[in-house]
């Protein structure tokens, strides 16, 4: 039993670590070669930006410009509001003149408005205009199918 917890097959001498690190030459030459290149992109871009953009130039040149089409009409914004506090206040006070005040609808139909607090109360009064419930038929109640069980119905065969 002694002999398999200390079998030398377990630990190989070819398996492990790493046991050196990178050289500190290699890390420096890759950034030397890595700035080098990002300068070389920078002009190999910067020539040919100058290249195409001289021919741009050329070209606007050597087209023919008339008057008329040179001068560009401004173009008209959305306006900018010069004082918004004081019109949320005009908005508020139009608000509450048409919710707290009578006025005629239609005048001639006879339909007027009249303060929300009064129709409030007329609702709380009078009741919301609701649809008469069919008459019960016989038979047992199940739930119906299309409202989760929420509502029943009467099974008549």
């Amino acid at each position: 039993m002694p002999e398999l917890a200390h079998d030398r097959s377990f630990h190989e001498p070819k398996v492990g670590h790493e046991q050196r690190d990178m050289s500190f030459a290699g890390g420096i030459t890759f950034g030397v070669l890595l700035v080098l290149l990002c300068i070389f992109a920078y002009i190999v871009v910067s020539v040919l930006m100058g290249i195409f953009g001289g021919q741009r130039a050329a070209q606007k040149a050597q087209s023919v410009t008339y008057p008329l089409a040179q001068e560009e009409p401004m173009a008209v914004g959305p306006g900018v509001q010069p004082n918004p506090p004081a019109d949320l206040a005009a908005l508020r006070l139009e608000e509450d003149t048409v919710l707290d005040n009578y006025a005629w609808v239609d005048k001639a139909h006879g339909i007027v408005r009249i303060p929300i607090a009064q129709a409030m109360q007329l609702v709380v009064q009078q009741g919301l205009p609701s649809r008469p419930n069919p008459p019960a038929e016989e038979g047992p109640e199940y739930p119906e199918a299309s409202s989760s069980g929420r509502m029943m119905e009467r099974f008549v065969p």
